[in-house]
């Protein structure tokens, strides 16, 4: 056992009634030792969400995201979503971590053709159904080369139940859903 993990300032995220706080600890084997913290209250006082590898700083709750953290966005006090990766997996295992309570979170992975790695870069939502995403996409048999590599824009009209993409080269296709 060490010392607690350092405390670096969080990622923030806002609304009129409440806030998030994000902590990540550096990236390790795939995944992001994080906690997530909120506030109903302008920030009189925060509880602890979930988080993932950060003991004895914050108790663990498996119910999170796992892989490696790229963004957060919320709406509200109990709406928000994270952005995640595995670096070392072979797909890149893009995945959209949503919850609309605070307390029960569902992953959904994120669509990508056969042979594909995918590196989410940028998420935003624009109320609760309505949201965006940026894949950078690497066929498998480049995967070393950058010029190969191509951004696709996805979109979610039901907080991230289904996604389509909204790119020129595979316009209208809906790559994942229940």
């Amino acid at each position: 056992m060490g010392p607690n993990p350092q405390v670096l300032a969080p990622f923030l995220t806002c609304t009129d009634r409440a806030a998030w706080a994000l902590y990540t600890y550096g990236a390790a084997a795939g995944s992001t030792p994080y906690a997530l913290e909120a506030t109903v209250d302008k920030g009189q006082e925060w509880s602890a969400v979930l988080s993932a590898e950060v003991q004895p700083a914050v108790t663990e709750t498996p119910r999170g995201a796992g892989g490696t953290l790229v963004g957060l966005v919320s709406q509200g006090p109990a709406s928000a979503w994270f952005l995640t990766d595995c670096g070392p997996c072979s797909s890149g295992d893009p995945t959209l971590t949503a919850t609309n309570d605070g307390t029960m979170f569902k992953s959904i992975p994120l669509p990508l053709p056969r042979d594909t790695y995918g590196l989410p870069t940028a998420m935003t939502f624009l109320n609760a159904h309505d949201g965006w995403v940026i894949l950078r996409e690497t066929p498998e048999r480049s995967a070393g080369l950058l010029s190969a590599a191509s951004d696709v824009v996805l979109t979610t009209r039901d907080g991230g139940l289904r996604w389509r993409v909204i790119d020129r080269t595979r316009r209208g296709a809906i790559l994942y859903g229940p």
